[in-house]
């Protein structure tokens, strides 16, 4: 994948190289190629001894019928680590048709309107950062990324006090067995054979304020889960005892809540978002040689992050991040945990965008981590540490 990189930056060093269209069908898509390298502790890779297993690629095809019905979709595909392995999956694929301003719809596949950037997380091209905070967007993007279904959107101007933006979305979604999510809930003790995921609603609503480049939002995600699990340790508080080989994982009156703002002022963007996770998990014995034990834990996690980002030039942007992580809001302290930092993931980041001509980004960052939360034990057999600093870089080629 390196040296296929090189021979395409050089010749993109000689060549212009704009979107395709094909008898009205417009044809973007990006490719990339990165490299992670840590101090302590793998980071959803081999980090420690660094790697070039990170990478992303997408195309997407769109036409527009009429100014107010249009199609489009994209098939994506990347590898982080054992996420992904470059399996291609449809990103999304909907036909939109609006109406007026105020309404309009769209039914497909649809890209799940969760907070400031769910949306266009997929476009590298579109963000400063490497990585959107992972508190917030990365380690749950199966979860949260996209969902089959019907959406109702408008803007709404008042005559005053600037316009409403709405998104209503419901429908249904499904989550690999072999996803980020799963991933996640390894490393609090859950081998997940088998998602079935019911009835997923999904609204947002942003008020864009009458002061220039501000506005609010919120964004709240209501979903049923239950999975099969296989498992001979369950590493949760130890109010709670229970292990054995087959499982039943139920994530019940699952609520994702967030709130947003942004400020734009020219060439400066600061973000600030904080939301919650709230539900009610069960788990059951499954294994015919255990009695049959039934328990619940209430989910409570809470995260937030403050971010900016200021253009220099047409060649330079850079970006800053704070993040924090709580698996649990009522133990911030990690009080209950064997360790007290596995409670928490504590984040800062550095990045310096460098867009070399209109299809080439090079992208750099750095990351200071405090905490555990969202390390992977199956990552890290040897043990996590509370402190570790991650490195990446990231070339992206975009048409």
């Amino acid at each position: 994948m390196v040296p296929n990189i090189i021979i395409l930056l050089l010749n993109l060093m000689i060549y212009d190289i704009y979107a395709f269209s094909f008898e009205e069908v417009q044809i973007h898509g990006f490719v990339s190629q990165g490299f992670m390298i840590s101090d302590r502790n793998n980071y959803l890779a081999n980090t420690e001894d660094g790697t070039f297993e990170f990478n992303e690629a997408g195309i997407n095809f769109s036409q527009d019928f009429s100014e107010n019905f249009h199609v489009g979709c994209q098939f994506f595909s990347r590898d982080i680590g054992d996420v992904g392995n470059n399996e291609i999956e449809l990103d999304f694929a909907l036909a939109d048709y609006r109406l007026r301003d105020t309404i309009g719809f769209r039914f497909g596949k649809i890209k799940i309107p969760h907070g400031l950037y769910n949306e266009t997380r997929d476009f590298d091209m579109l963000r400063t950062f490497i990585f959107l905070p992972p508190v917030y967007y990365d380690i749950s993007r199966s979860t949260i990324n996209a969902m089959n279904g019907i959406c109702i959107y408008g803007n709404y101007q008042f005559s005053t006090i600037g316009n409403i933006e709405y998104q209503i979305v419901g429908g249904s979604k499904s989550i690999d067995p072999e996803s980020g999510w799963s991933r996640y809930m390894e490393r609090r003790g859950f081998d997940i054979t088998k998602f079935d995921i019911g009835y997923v609603g999904c609204g947002r609503f942003i008020w864009n304020t009458p002061v220039r480049g501000l506005r609010f939002g919120m964004t709240g995600i209501r979903v049923d889960m239950e999975a099969d699990a296989e498992i001979e340790f369950i590493p949760i508080p130890s109010v709670y005892k229970i292990t054995g080989p087959d499982l039943k994982y139920e994530l019940n009156n699952f609520f994702i809540h967030v709130s947003f703002l942004e400020y734009t002022l020219r060439d400066l963007i600061v973000a600030f978002e904080y939301m919650t996770f709230r539900g009610d998990l069960s788990i059951e014995t499954l294994h015919p040689d255990l009695p049959v034990i039934r328990f619940g834990i209430p989910v409570k996690t809470d995260s937030y992050y403050l971010s900016t980002t200021y253009r220099l030039s047409d060649l330079l942007e850079i970006g800053a991040y704070a993040a924090v992580f709580w698996q649990d809001s009522d133990d911030k302290d990690g009080k209950t945990l064997a360790s007290d930092f596995l409670g928490w993931h504590k984040e800062t980041a550095l990045c310096l965008r460098v867009d070399i001509n209109e299809a080439l980004t090079f992208k750099t960052e750095v990351h200071l981590i405090d905490g555990g939360a969202l390390m992977m034990p199956q990552d890290n057999p040897e043990g996590i540490d509370q402190r570790s600093a991650l490195f990446l870089s990231k070339l992206t080629f975009s048409f």
